[in-house]
């Protein structure tokens, strides 16, 4: 009978309607549907919906109807979400549906990321994750993007700690992959952007083909202040091959004294010492 209410209250129906003695007009009809613009009606809708998610652990299908009102009216996801997650669903619940609202969404608030990461950790009874490694790669290249683009410094470090909650619960390798394969579609700017966890992960990608960066100040002192060696030994070739160009030469002496020694081969050291030398005594003279 509760799942009837459910329908009924958005299933639209025909009614005629006299305009006078001679003629009728039919005109469509819906309990609720046509009354969700008033924000307080809607509002009670949508903890009506939680409610019933809750009850009945999805047994009756409400994600049609959040899906409905999202459609019409935007602003209501973050509400939707805010009001599933204050119900405090059990943890034993199915909330493997809730992704259907969750996921490429462009909604990037405290609730979506208290959504994302109970999904990422859910696994279903009989095996394998609610989030496949498809559904998660895609979602972490949304993330990324709103990393690059967002001038909002809380909710980039909400969204790095969300990717730091991601690398941790699923499987390392696949994930690094998929933050690698989202930084090809990227700004350059946007690594320097990453959580310390996650930046590493992608240096080595970049170390792939420096010279590509060079423009980018930020990016090649990234990799010499936060690069391991690996990172430095590739970063050395760029510097020994602009060092000796008279327009570069500053630049990559600078760039060169960020890198920590411990760092450094002795190779390196002893290939850069004449550039110093050189620096320094143009700076005497």
């Amino acid at each position: 009978e509760l799942e009837t209410f459910v329908k009924n209250i958005f299933t639209e129906y025909n009614k005629p309607i006299r305009n006078n003695y001679y003629s009728t007009q039919t005109l469509t009809f819906s309990l609720i549907k046509d009354n969700l613009e008033n924000e307080n009606l809607r509002t009670k809708v949508i903890k009506l919906l939680a409610l019933i998610y809750k009850s009945t652990n999805n047994q009756i299908q409400t994600l049609p109807y959040f899906n409905e009102i999202s459609a019409q009216y935007p602003d209501s996801l973050d509400q939707i979400l805010n009001t599933l997650r204050s119900e405090n669903i059990d943890p034993k619940n199915n909330i493997a549906p809730i992704k259907n609202i969750v996921l490429n969404k462009s909604l990037f608030t405290d609730n979506y990321v208290y959504w994302l990461k109970r999904l990422t950790d859910r696994t279903y009874t009989t095996g394998g994750h609610v989030l496949s490694d498809e559904e998660l790669s895609t979602e972490i290249s949304n993330i990324i993007h709103e990393i690059g683009q967002t001038d909002n410094e809380q909710e980039r470090a909400n969204l790095n700690e969300l990717l730091d909650f991601i690398y941790d619960k699923r499987e390392k390798t696949k994930v690094t992959q998929a933050v690698i394969d989202s930084l090809k579609t990227e700004g350059k700017d946007t690594i320097i952007k990453l959580s310390e966890t996650i930046r590493p992960l992608t240096l080595s990608k970049i170390c792939e083909n420096i010279p590509d960066y060079k423009d980018s100040k930020d990016i090649l002192q990234s990799i010499a202040i936060h690069g391991n060696k690996e990172n430095i030994k590739k970063l050395m070739v760029f510097i020994r091959s602009e060092v000796a160009k008279d327009d570069t030469k500053s630049e990559m002496i600078e760039l060169y004294n960020m890198i920590p020694q411990d760092k450094l081969s002795k190779s390196d050291q002893d290939k850069m010492e004449p550039y110093l030398q050189e620096l320094e005594v143009d700076l005497e003279s």
